[in-house]
Parts: C-alpha cells; sequence; structure tokens
C-alpha cells in the first residue's frame, strides 16, 4: 500500500473518531420521558409514577382545574433517581391527543388540595435532582392539617435544585398551618420567582415561610406577598426567612406589602445572618439586621387591590428593579408576559408593558 493511501486512510479514520465524539458530546446525558396529563387522577398517577423512571421526566399538565380530594391520593412530586430532572409544567393545551401548545403563566392550570394535603408537596431525596415548577395556581381553602404550607410545602436536600417560576398561590386558609407556602432548603440551591402569594390566612406567617440551613442558597426574586392574614399576633405576617448554620438567601426585586398578623405582625420578619435585600418595596421589617438592605422601598405602591397585585400606571415599582437580580428575573412574568429585562424592571411578579403603561386611568387610578 502506497504512503498517500495510508495517509487518506489516517485523515478518514480521524475524521470518522471525530464525528463520533461529536456525536457523543452532543448526545443528551439522558432520555426524556412526557406524560400529557388532563384529570386529577391522571396528575396523580404521573407524580407517583416519577419516583420509578429513570428517564427525565416532563409532566404537561393540561389547561384546567385539578382538585385533589378527585384523585386517589395527594398532589406529591417525590423524585426517585440519581441526576434526574423532573418538570412539572401548567397551562398545555392537547390537540389530537397531545399536549402541543403551551401558554405560559399561572392563571390556566389549577391546583387544589385536600383537608389533610397542600395542593403540591415536592421533595427532592435522590442525589443530584433537579425539580422545575411552572405556570401553575395552587388553592386549599379547606386545609385542616398541621405543619407548614397548606397550598405549597417544598424540600430540598444537599445537591439538589428546585426552580418554581410563574406560580400564583391563593385562597390558601388554614387556622392549623404555619404558612400557606413553606420552602425548605437543607443545603440545595432553590429559586423562586415571578410568583405572587395573596390573599391567604394561616396561623402564623400566612404568607410564605423560607428556612435555609446547612450551606444551602436560596434566592427569591421578582415576588409579590400581598394581603394575608395570620392569626398570630407574631411577626411574620406576609414573608418570613430563616438562615441556620451557613445558608445564604436572597431577596430581590420583590413586594411585601399589606399582610397583617395580630398587633405586633411584620410583613418581613429575618432570622439569622446571611440574608440579602435588593430593591424590596415592603411595609415593615424586623428580626435580625440583614446584610444587605440596598435601595428598598416604602409608602403606597400603588398596585390595583391586594387582591390583584398589579401595579398601576403611576406605581413606584414600575421600572424600578435592579437589572440583574439573584435567581434571575426570568423571560416572562407571572402572567406569561414577557420582562421588560434592564434598566426598565419592573418589582414584583408582574411587568407592565407599553399598552397598560399608556392607560392612565386603568384601574380606578384618577
Amino acid at each position: 500500500m502506497s504512503a498517500i493511501t495510508l495517509t487518506g486512510l489516517a485523515r478518514h479514520l480521524s475524521t470518522t473518531v471525530l464525528f463520533l465524539a461529536a456525536l457523543l458530546v452532543a448526545a443528551p446525558a439522558q432520555a426524556l420521558s412526557v406524560r400529557c396529563v388532563g384529570t386529577a387522577q391522571e396528575l396523580r398517577d404521573a407524580l407517583v409514577e416519577v419516583a420509578t423512571i429513570p428517564d427525565d421526566v416532563l409532566i404537561k399538565v393540561r389547561v384546567g382545574n385539578y382538585d385533589a380530594d378527585h384523585a386517589d391520593g395527594a398532589f406529591r412530586l417525590t423524585t426517585g433517581q440519581p441526576n434526574q430532572t423532573v418538570t412539572l409544567s401548567g397551562g398545555w393545551i392537547a390537540v389530537l391527543g397531545s399536549c402541543s401548545t403551551h401558554l405560559k403563566g399561572s392563571g390556566n392550570t389549577h391546583l387544589s388540595g385536600s383537608t389533610d394535603a397542600p395542593a403540591l408537596y415536592v421533595s427532592t431525596d435522590t442525589a443530584a435532582g433537579h425539580v422545575v415548577v411552572q405556570d401553575l395556581s395552587l388553592h386549599n381553602p379547606d386545609f385542616a392539617g398541621g405543619g407548614a404550607g397548606s397550598c405549597l410545602s417544598t424540600f430540598t436536600y444537599a445537591g439538589h435544585q428546585l426552580l418554581i417560576e410563574r406560580v400564583t398561590i391563593s385562597q390558601c386558609a388554614s387556622a392549623q398551618s404555619g404558612n400557606s407556602a413553606n420552602i425548605y432548603n437543607q443545603g440545595g440551591t432553590v429559586v423562586l420567582r415571578n410568583t405572587v402569594i395573596a390573599n391567604n390566612h394561616a396561623a402564623v406567617c400566612a404568607g410564605l415561610g423560607v428556612a435555609t440551613d446547612n450551606n444551602g442558597v436560596t434566592r427569591l426574586a421578582q415576588l409579590s406577598i400581598v394581603g394575608n392574614t395570620g392569626d398570630a399576633s407574631t411577626p411574620p405576617a406576609g414573608l418570613y426567612i430563616g438562615t441556620f448554620r451557613s445558608g445564604q438567601t436572597w431577596l430581590d426585586n420583590s413586594l411585601v406589602w399589606g399582610n397583617v398578623a395580630g398587633a405586633d405582625g411584620k410583613d418581613i420578619h429575618l432570622n439569622g445572618s446571611d440574608i440579602h435585600l435588593s430593591r424590596v418595596h415592603y411595609g415593615s421589617l424586623d428580626g435580625s439586621v440583614p446584610a444587605d438592605n440596598i435601595a428598598p422601598g416604602t409608602g403606597d405602591p400603588r398596585i390595583v387591590s391586594l387582591t390583584d397585585p398589579r401595579p398601576r400606571p403611576d406605581s413606584i415599582l414600575v421600572d424600578s428593579g435592579a437589572a440583574d437580580p439573584q435567581g434571575g428575573a426570568g423571560a416572562t412574568d407571572v402572567r406569561g408576559q414577557a420582562r421588560l429585562v434592564g434598566p426598565t424592571l419592573d418589582v414584583g411578579a408582574f411587568e407592565l408593558d407599553e399598552a397598560e403603561l399608556d392607560v392612565i386611568f386603568a384601574d380606578g387610578f384618577e
């Protein structure tokens, strides 16, 4: 065989090896199993099945109402496989039996809990898991259980990631539960953004309770926590943030306003160190001194109402957010409307568009 032929063969083999290597790099780490659900029982079954599927899982929940009382158990998502990504996504429309169209925003798919279980329970129990929850509204007006989280209860452990975005938590009522939404982060990474927590009632902190422990990192951004009412005369009325054993929490570009819990109730109560606030508009704040409190906002935020915390066109929340909040602003707000990122980013879960800003007399403003 001539030297030229050997050279050509070497080049051919080299090209083939590089091509195969490129395919290996481009190939996904795991396959994706997709479930399209349209009833409460189908949703319950898909959530239970997650723990047995070795692939990544995408659960597409169709537009509609899902009541846990119409299924044979609670809506409980628990990961069961290592290195698994599980996405629970609402707002899907089925065409010819397939969930093919996605409507972003919290207003299209509603989950309701039962007397003894929250509307949604999430736990990451396996190594290096990643869970995404998006485009849902959670309700539970009849919760009679104890513990924390009548509508949302999440547990994230070391090596795990949890992202919750475009979610509304409302009409959650309990005389026993410590709060309407509870996030417990023990060494993992949690992001909650573009979320409304409004018009809820609980025994203590009727809004959101966040505890970050054991070197965990929690980032809260673009939240609107308003109009929540607690029974006890204790400081956390709207938002409780606790950090323990080197846990860290950031709260950016958020509105916490009009929450009530007795004579001593505060909109925000902090407990611990390494808590950072940036561009947060609140009525009252107490507890531990935050590590940072950059450009806080006070006074009437001029929202539509405590049950509808959209900013009015003249609101101080408009165009006053930090351009790059911890956890990210997300591409869309809680309604699925595009964020005007950069120096024109709004504070809270809503982003007003130009049409809304042009209507000076909208929503009763004069």
